[in-house]
């Protein structure tokens, strides 16, 4: 997205709507890295529970490390680069505002609160003023 958008549900039905599909798709992403995350402390742990080194893995388990981690990584940079919660202060159940120079969605009253710190410093420009 190119251009600094506000997006406001005024109708209490759709903001349940939309507040359980982002839960929703906070759950997925929750569910999706922690089942990664298990499954990577599998390899990385012997028959005894305790920690192999790192010379004691094969070239196919630190293969299947890094393709692991790269995925973790993945689910999480794109929850929190989405429009399902607040980059400030990870509220999931807000109206949402895109800032363009950032690329992060903020909640209106953070993106508010923002502009109105840095609207006479140097980094103004980071914070547009909030479009309702």
């Amino acid at each position: 997205m190119k251009k600094k958008r506000t997006i406001i549900i005024k109708d209490p039905q759709l903001q349940k709507i939309r507040n359980n599909l982002r839960m929703l798709l906070i759950k997925w992403g929750s569910k999706t890295w922690n089942h990664l995350f298990d499954e990577c402390d599998r390899i990385e742990h012997n028959e005894h529970r305790k920690i192999k080194h790192l010379h004691e893995l094969t070239n196919e388990e630190k293969r299947q490390i890094d393709t692991i981690r790269r995925e973790m990584k993945e689910i999480r940079s794109a929850i929190d680069n989405s429009i399902c919660i607040c980059t400030r202060c990870s509220a999931p159940d807000k109206d949402m505002f895109f800032n363009p120079v950032k690329k992060e969605w903020f909640c209106v009253n953070c993106a508010k609160e923002l502009h109105e710190y840095y609207k006479s410093k140097k980094e103004a420009f980071f914070f547009p003023p909030v479009f309702l």
